[in-house]
């Protein structure tokens, strides 16, 4: 067994009594996830992405630089993939959050039923060998994204504020400044789907722990992006797609019944002016069960990174005019 795989972590996030915490699910359309700590407007000089680089964009047009952003390849391409964060429960009763974890299986069916049981009986926890199935995937070094706000959020690579997609702000501990990501992958040549044989690396898990921490959760990473053309390969294999139809309006209704499980109701109702937004009637019919104030509906919109929608609604003043104008 290699010290540098998954299962070291695994062994050791069970014996620190840690669960996962499903937070929901982020839709990726073009193939690959971002990680970022801040948010950024639409940004023409580099659209999220450096094709000339592995994983990182340092930007002066729009702020993004390895510090705060990165962005990797989805497994084989596009789905709807499930999100969590890493916690346990401490003996004072507090909750300790050391991390987060992205699972980059093929398509929606493995984020379905885990949705669907949290929908069911509103308990997102699950213990770490959920990723069993993933114990012998190999590491990429990512880097250490800061945490001045106290979160990290997972989107399509290509969202900027105002975009549509479904993103999701995973927080942090309070006392955590930085967290170090790696990302755990089949091996050059193998679990390709869409091309055996092809030699780059796809990664299947990506996980952040608090950089204080990471050392004794993490073992030294082997695989690394060697070349321009290494990465090239990888990029392009990993475009393939996992489903034909963009899938944001299954990511919506998904997050808004998870969050309206667990009363969660200021998080459901944001996900609810998503989809009603995006013209979707059974959000719609939901939210006629809804009473809420135009401050928290713009607060709400904000958090989905809808902010000219959220200005708009402060400008009305009033939510029946916005919803009937939207």
């Amino acid at each position: 067994m290699s010290r540098t795989s998954l299962r070291n972590t695994l062994e050791s996030l069970t014996r620190d009594g840690y669960d996962l915490v499903l937070e929901g699910v982020v839709n990726v359309e073009g193939g690959a996830l971002a990680a970022a700590t801040e948010r950024f407007a639409e940004c023409d000089q580099c659209d999220g992405q450096e094709f000339e680089k592995a994983l990182y964009v340092t930007c002066k047009g729009c702020g993004r630089n390895p510090s705060n952003y990165f962005w990797i390849k989805s497994g084989d391409g596009d789905g709807l993939y499930a999100t969590f964060s890493l916690r346990r429960l401490l003996e004072d009763n507090e909750v300790q959050t050391l991390g987060s974890v992205v699972i980059f299986d093929s398509d929606y069916e493995y984020s379905k039923p885990l949705m669907e049981q949290v929908i069911e009986n509103g308990i997102p926890v699950w213990d770490i060998d959920l990723l069993v199935e993933f114990e012998d995937l190999e590491s990429i070094d990512i880097g250490t994204l800061h945490t001045p706000n106290n979160y990290v959020q997972f989107s399509d690579s290509s969202w900027s504020i105002d975009a549509n997609y479904a993103i999701l702000g995973v927080f942090t501990g309070e006392d955590t400044e930085s967290l170090h990501f790696k990302a755990f992958c089949d091996a050059p040549g193998e679990g390709n789907t869409q091309f055996p044989g092809i030699d780059a690396p796809h990664p299947r898990v990506l996980i952040g722990i608090d950089s204080r921490y990471a050392d004794e959760y993490f073992g030294k990473s082997t695989m690394k992006i060697k070349s321009k053309e290494t990465f090239m390969e990888w990029a392009l294999t990993g475009m393939v797609a996992s489903h034909v139809q963009p899938m944001l309006d299954i990511a919506v209704w998904y997050n808004y019944k998870m969050n309206e499980k667990q009363e969660k109701y200021f998080t459901a109702v944001s996900w609810l002016l998503q989809g009603i937004l995006m013209g979707d009637d059974d959000c719609k019919e939901a939210f006629k069960g809804y009473t809420t104030t135009v401050e928290d509906a713009s607060g709400g919109l904000s958090t989905r990174g809808l902010n000219s929608a959220s200005n708009r609604l402060d400008e009305i003043g009033d939510l029946k005019k916005f919803l009937k104008n939207a």
